[in-house]
């Protein structure tokens, strides 16, 4: 990475808990007839590649910041260690041990494989131009998969974390991957809850495609895998639907009273919300709806609860809005999966 006064406290356990202060959260892919960029040109930014260039950009160690940049940076990594492409070393090292024998990091997929591969549909109901886009940024967005695979590989994890043998992970190492660090996150999983209602989960978005993985500590879980971008909503519905019949500790669906408030009062709102240096949420009003759009992502609805806090129905979360006067809040307050973040105000 470009040397600066933050990357001599880079470390791979930063990088893999996205908490190395590295940039570039997410990455839109490549459709069938773009110029595909080197994974040298996504790291450095140069084109064709239609991001940023990715750096170390605040201190390391001190927040959470969602980094599919640091992984694209694994990725050269392990490429550098072993000598070995990407997709033959995940084949050997990881896929086949855990079963994964429907899954693969080819980007794009040869033919035979492309046409048993679902059409990724956008909120509309429109395919994705020209089919799944391309992803040359394999370990942060590369994955094919199915909802059977990412269940084997999420009950090894959960056997290895709980001491039993598994032909990949050893219980150290399985204990340091579900550590709870920054922002829930492990070492590539998100862990949350206490004994004996511990889970690791991880949800994945590309374009056209919606899938979540939530497994407990005692092998109870789900895998939901959607191809198309607004099924948020769909997924959600699902996992309050299972945690209800199967009684699980979380998720079973939460009721909230909705309220009618001032169109004043959401202009007052309105606004850019500032979560990290390249994230942010746009708060906007439509007539009397009010609704936010993360960067990069989708627009989603908020539902007043009180004045100031307010409620999704497409996924699991609340928004509050504080600071120090009554009247223009200073900065939303994003609570979701026991995790409050911050984020400030735009001038």
């Amino acid at each position: 990475m470009p040397a600066n006064s933050f990357t001599e406290k880079v470390t791979l356990r930063r990088l893999l808990s996205h908490s190395a202060g590295v940039s570039v959260s997410g990455f839109p892919g490549y459709s069938a007839t773009d110029p595909l960029p080197s994974l040298r040109e996504v790291l450095d930014g140069t084109p064709p590649a239609n991001t940023a260039a990715i750096v170390v950009n605040s201190e390391p160690g001190a927040r959470f910041n969602y980094s599919g940049g640091g992984y694209t940076v694994v990725q050269q990594l392990l490429v550098d260690a072993t000598g070995q492409p990407f997709p033959q070393l995940l084949e050997d090292s990881v896929l086949k041990p855990f079963g994964m024998v429907h899954s693969s990091f080819a980007q794009p997929l040869p033919k035979k494989l492309a046409d048993l591969a679902a059409t990724p549909y956008r909120t509309a109901g429109e395919p994705v131009p020209e089919g799944p886009h391309i992803y040359p940024e394999l370990a942060a967005a590369g994955l094919w998969t199915t909802p059977g695979d990412v269940a084997r590989f999420a009950l090894a994890v959960v056997a290895a974390w709980s001491g039993r043998d598994t032909p990949v992970l050893s219980r150290s190492i399985a204990r340091q991957m579900l550590e709870p660090g920054l922002g829930d996150y492990g070492l590539g999983l998100i862990v949350r809850g206490v004994s004996p209602s511990r889970r690791i989960l991880h949800g994945g978005v590309n374009d056209g495609f919606v899938s979540q993985m939530v497994v407990f500590e005692n092998g109870d879980g789900a895998v939901i895998m959607t191809n198309g971008s607004g099924a948020g909503p769909l997924i959600l519905e699902l996992l309050h639907s299972i945690a209800a019949e199967y009684d699980w500790p979380e998720y079973k669906p939460r009721v909230h009273q909705r309220i009618s408030v001032d169109q004043q009062l959401l202009d007052r709102l309105v606004g850019t919300y500032v979560l990290t240096p390249d994230f942010a949420l746009q708060v906007s009003r439509q007539g009397n709806r009010l609704f936010t759009q993360a960067t990069g992502q989708e627009r989603f609805e908020l539902f007043a609860g009180s004045n100031r806090s307010f409620f999704y129905t497409a996924f699991d979360a609340t928004v509050s809005f504080d600071g120090e006067g009554q009247d223009n809040p200073t900065q939303l307050i994003l609570h979701r999966g026991g995790t409050d973040r911050v984020a400030k105000r735009a001038p």
